[in-house]
């Protein structure tokens, strides 16, 4: 599964006749990661391979030409190309000098959380609807510090990754002239930011001026106290005016001319357009999000009455759709539930619209769909030794308690039979738990379909959908913002121990079925999950084996290391050494909840910061069995193929022996089993009864 192909884009020619599918591969064989560039004939699926590279991302069809756009590294770092229709590649912009982003943390003027190192000349761009202007963004590095010695107002962790560092947002006009619109300085903490990094500006038609193309971009404007923040600014590039300022849509353009927005909750919520009178049109009720980052299609076509957008649907089945808005109604592209329509691009000037379509156990597959009769067409997998291989078989399932549900996937093992009873593994992340092929955002290093392969149900939960909630919508905007008006415990109930609460759920209805056996269940996640992971070991007993993956909250070392005091004052009402917040942090925090543990918990870690390490220690302490597993130089998300092997084998193993009693056989492996045994033994002797008596659970699971 390592070697997987994963779909990163899409795109469409403007007249619908071609498409672009970008897909990065894994070679464990070279131990690289390659991204490659196929064109496709939407008509007849015939393909030509265009680019191969460590690098390709952002592929656009330019307006009103036969050529595409890429952001890609040809020797000089990556920069903006354009591959003509005979498949020649040209520079588009020239003389961009590079910085690293990536995971040197030494020398990156940005960190990046899921890909290697590489030099970014140009870091994002965007074509005028008429193709005949043109935005990018650029960095570069200003007034270097020496290496030896830097006075830090504010140093939070890690402390090595500080590179100062100048974004700038420039425009280019047809006649080659450049105007450079705004800078940004990103060096004011550890982790510099690069303001024009990303869709840094957008282009929209200027309501009543005619087709005079208009720049929406960020600039930083003066207060009048002295201070400088991020505005929006509107330039009419061929007037060169910021005048007169008008008001930018704010939302997704609807099929009527105005604005589409989700109103409600829960079972009530409903699609509705705001019409530019102020006249509200409803579509009726929804059981889907638009505008999300997994699926953010949406174009509209004034001519045929309708638009189409990429829907994220959160109940029932978990998938990635696509839907129709008319002026009156909604129609949903026709895919089977155990599919998603994900990555979807729709040209500008036909009705038609190029997707990836794959399940949990569906290798990813190219379709063409027809937006005006709402049909597919098969054009094909990406990876045809994948589509032959034999599909393991997938559940969806929801799981309530009292007022709460959660949405997830069931594996089954290969060979299951009704009515025999298997280990379990939980796998949780957020809200990615849906149908898509092998998907690294949930997959993560963790072994899911070698685990079925091996005799286990895997188990995979979704967080509750904040939306469902009125109370759990607002805990989680609180968690983001620092501040807030509900109650600290309140916010650290619907945020973690609410999910916690599902997992117990969800264990005891699949044992009452007899597909589980409850006294042999496990639970991994990352990042996110590693959060969900750390609080499941320590508010339940449900768990005998853990991993948790670069990840960890609620330390208290990280109170002052990595800047999250706001967020742990407002959780919990002060420091940890604050007499008046303690009983707070005993009743949530991993580290204080040690003596609660009766899982086995491996951490693995591609940073050694103080949230992934003081759980594991506290652990030690209280001789609780656990493992720390470190990465030098890797991302969140482990990018180096052999990386991601050894993680895969260590979750195996670790799986193995703790559910199964199994070890591997493999003498190099002599001096992990002994150290697993020793831990076992510690275990069943409760070593751990007078070192750390176990804290009361604010909640009974």
């Amino acid at each position: 599964m390592i070697e997987a192909p994963h779909v990163l884009e899409t795109a469409i020619s403007g007249d619908g006749q071609r498409g672009l599918v970008l897909v990065r591969y894994d070679d464990l064989s070279t131990n690289q990661r390659t991204r490659y560039l196929i064109e496709v004939d939407l008509q007849t699926g015939a393909r030509r391979h265009l680019l191969k590279a460590e690098w390709i991302s952002r592929i656009e069809a330019i307006p009103n030409s036969e050529d595409w756009s890429v952001l890609t590294d040809q020797g000089e770092g990556v920069q903006l190309y354009r591959i003509c229709a005979d498949g020649q590649i040209s520079r588009l912009v020239a003389g961009a000098s590079t910085v690293l982003i990536g995971a040197d943390p030494r020398r990156a003027v940005l960190m990046s959380t899921t890909e290697a190192s590489h030099r970014f000349g140009v870091l994002d761009y965007g074509w005028a609807p008429d193709g005949r202007y043109l935005w990018y963004s650029t960095a570069r590095v200003v007034d270097p510090l020496p290496g030896v010695f830097q006075v830090m107002e504010n140093p939070l962790e890690p402390l090595d990754s500080y590179v100062p560092n100048q974004s700038e947002l420039r425009l280019r006009s047809p006649d080659g002239n450049e105007r450079l619109l705004a800078t940004a300085r990103g060096e004011d903490r550890p982790y510099p930011t690069i303001v024009y990094g990303a869709q840094a500006a957008t282009w929209q038609a200027k309501t009543g001026q005619g087709n005079e193309p208009v720049l929406v971009y960020k600039a930083l404007v003066p207060t009048a106290d002295g201070r400088l923040v991020f505005s929006l600014r509107h330039l009419g590039v061929i007037s060169g005016s910021h005048e007169p300022p008008f008001q930018e849509a704010s939302g997704i353009h609807g099929p009527n001319g105005g604005t589409l927005e989700i109103s409600g909750f829960g079972a009530e919520r409903a699609l509705r357009e705001r019409l530019s009178s102020g006249e509200v049109k409803t579509f009726g009720p929804i059981d889907f999000e638009i505008g999300t980052a997994l699926a953010p299609l949406a174009r509209t076509y004034p001519s045929l009455g309708f638009g189409v957008y990429g829907a994220r649907y959160r109940t029932g089945v978990v998938r990635n759709g696509l839907i129709r808005v008319s002026k009156d109604q909604i129609d949903s592209v026709p895919v089977s539930h155990d599919l998603s329509l994900s990555q979807c691009s729709a040209a500008d000037l036909q009705p038609v619209a190029v997707c990836i379509r794959e399940g949990l156990n569906a290798p990813p597959e190219i379709v063409r769909v027809d937006l005006r009769t709402l049909t597919l067409r098969d054009l094909g997998a990406i990876d045809e030794r994948y589509a032959r291989l034999p599909a393991l078989k997938a559940e969806a399932r929801a799981w309530h308690k009292d007022d709460l549900t959660v949405s997830g996937f069931v594996l089954l093992p290969r060979g299951y039979r009704k009515g025999a009873s298997y280990p379990a593994i939980v796998v949780t992340h957020g809200g990615d738990a849906d149908n898509r092929f092998v998907n690294p955002e949930i997959q993560w290093s963790y072994p899911l379909q070698q685990w079925s392969e091996r005799g286990f149900v895997v188990v995979y939960i979704n967080d509750l959908v904040q939306s469902d909630n009125v109370e759990r919508l607002e805990a989680f905007r609180q968690w983001f913002a620092k501040k807030g008006t509900l109650p600290g415990d309140k916010v650290v109930q619907r945020v973690w121990l609410d999910q916690v609460a599902m997992f117990k759920a969800a264990i005891d209805a699949l044992a009452q079925e007899g597909l589980v056996d409850p006294s042999r269940v496990g639970i991994v996640g990352y990042s996110r999950g590693s959060q969900i992971v750390n609080m499941a070991v320590t508010q339940s007993d449900l768990f005998r084996v853990a991993s948790s993956g670069d990840g960890g909250y609620f330390a208290p070392s990280s109170y002052w290391t990595e800047g999250i005091n706001p967020t742990q004052q407002m959780l919990f009402g002060g420091s940890p050494y604050d007499a008046a917040a303690r009983k707070n942090w005993e009743r949530a925090a991993p580290v204080f909840r040690a003596g609660n543990v009766r899982a086995a918990v491996l951490f693995q870690a591609a940073r050694v910061l103080s949230s992934r390490v003081d759980f594991f220690q506290a652990l030690r302490a209280c001789k609780k069995p656990a493992e720390f597993g470190f990465f030098p130089d890797e991302t969140h998300l482990l990018h180096v193929p052999s990386n991601r092997a050894v993680a895969m084998t260590q979750n195996l193993e670790w799986f193995d022996f703790w559910l199964k009693g199994e070890e591997s056989g493999d003498p190099v492996k002599a001096q992990q089993y002994m150290r697993w045994r020793r831990m076992r033994n510690d275990l069943a002797a409760d070593a751990s009864k007078e070192a750390c008596p176990p804290q009361p659970a604010p909640n009974a699971f």
